[in-house]
């Protein structure tokens, strides 16, 4: 499941055409910037949200151009080039990747895995010490929840406040990083902050499954629920968590982008809300 997404049935479309656009340009920065391996590994469609965000807050109109695609050279697409907001989100792309790898290098008990998440480091490397001094506060930030997860791992807490604050927090700090730095920093953070809960829950839930068959620390698994109980009891948070997120958001003043943050936002949060405990999910 994709989090942080748009829902394309209520999406206009040429809300979508930037969307797709912003993708673009992220993926295509990676690569010029940060290498060809950095954008092949590191694909995670959350940060397309996070560049929106800091250029809609500021009101920086990002250039469009068509360029060839690297892998289809007949056809050209659109892409947003470089902005702030593209930049911030690609250092997010790389440091998230980095950090899921070196979770599963701790906590995965499958050998094979290990290994193909200690190769894949080893191919992100120059990437991610590139992108640590391009950005060394948020990478500090990064570390810090880091540390914090791994004595919360150790401790296998059952607590769900407790359990999901590491990705909370981190979230809170990924949003304010998306200012210039004299933006409404207190609203942006506890959206965050709700954010990264609801996608605590809804990791949790997706890899039941999985961390049953493994045996690896789930929160649902901790507390000895169903996963029935589990799908039932995240929705529920999920759903008071959005909407505390959609009060904050309709306080914000944005300068750009704003249909389309709204659609991710409150739109695209339901739908993957709906979408938990679906039979496409189970498979995953």
């Amino acid at each position: 499941m994709d989090y942080l997404c748009p829902c394309i049935a209520e999406l206009k479309c040429k809300d979508y055409q930037v969307y797709q656009a912003y993708q673009a340009g992220i993926t295509s920065y990676l690569r010029h910037e940060y290498g060809w391996w950095a954008s092949v590994l590191c694909r995670d469609p959350k940060v397309v949200f996070f560049a929106l965000l800091s250029d809609g807050l500021a009101g920086r109109a990002a250039t469009v151009k068509k360029v060839r695609s690297p892998f289809h050279l007949r056809k050209k697409h659109r892409e947003m080039v470089q902005t702030k907001g593209i930049r911030v989100a690609s250092q997010m792309r790389v440091f998230l990747r980095w950090f899921w790898l070196q979770e599963n290098l701790v906590l995965s008990p499958s050998p094979m895995d290990r290994l193909l998440s200690k190769c894949q480091q080893i191919l992100l490397r120059p990437a991610y010490h590139q992108a640590v001094a391009a950005s060394p506060i948020l990478h500090r930030l990064f570390l810090q929840q880091w540390d914090y997860a791994q004595a919360l791992y150790v401790t296998k807490s059952s607590d769900f406040t407790e359990a999901g604050n590491p990705i909370s927090q981190l979230l809170g700090a990924m949003m304010i990083s998306c200012t210039s730095g004299d933006g409404p920093t207190q609203p942006l953070q506890r959206i965050g902050y709700r954010l990264g809960y609801m996608l605590f829950l809804m990791t949790s839930v997706s890899s039941y499954p999985s961390d049953a068959k493994r045996g690896r620390y789930n929160i649902y698994l901790r507390r000895g629920m169903s996963y029935d109980a589990a799908v039932e009891n995240a929705q529920r948070q999920c759903y008071q968590a959005a909407a505390e997120v959609a009060q904050l958001y309709h306080g914000l003043i944005f300068l750009m982008h704003r249909d389309l943050i709204q659609n991710i936002l409150i739109y695209g949060v339901e739908q993957s809300i709906l979408q938990m405990g679906s039979p496409q999910e189970e498979k995953l």
